[in-house]
């Protein structure tokens, strides 16, 4: 049913909620609160999705993101599935 999602490696639930963190923070340093490590990590997370999606999701600006309007319509897309998850297991 879903196999498309399945076929290729890059997107897991841990990058989706890296990358609505980052969204919602606005840049990776604060999504990482300073930690270069997680910062360091998130970026590649992000660049995975990237690759994943075969789309930019974010622009880079320094140390801040833009992020794109494919970027918007994941982080809506997963902030309504986490939701739902969230109310399942609830």
């Amino acid at each position: 049913m879903f196999d498309n999602l399945f076929a290729k490696r890059g997107v897991s639930l841990e990058r989706l909620k890296t990358f609505l963190e980052v969204a919602q923070a606005g840049s990776i340093v604060d999504a990482a609160k300073g930690d270069l490590n997680r910062q360091s990590q998130y970026s590649r997370q992000i660049k995975e999705l990237e690759e994943f999606f075969g789309t930019a999701l974010a622009d880079r600006r320094g140390k801040f993101l833009q992020i794109t309007p494919m970027g918007r319509k994941l982080a809506n897309i997963i902030t309504q599935s986490f939701s739902g998850l969230s109310d399942l297991q609830n």
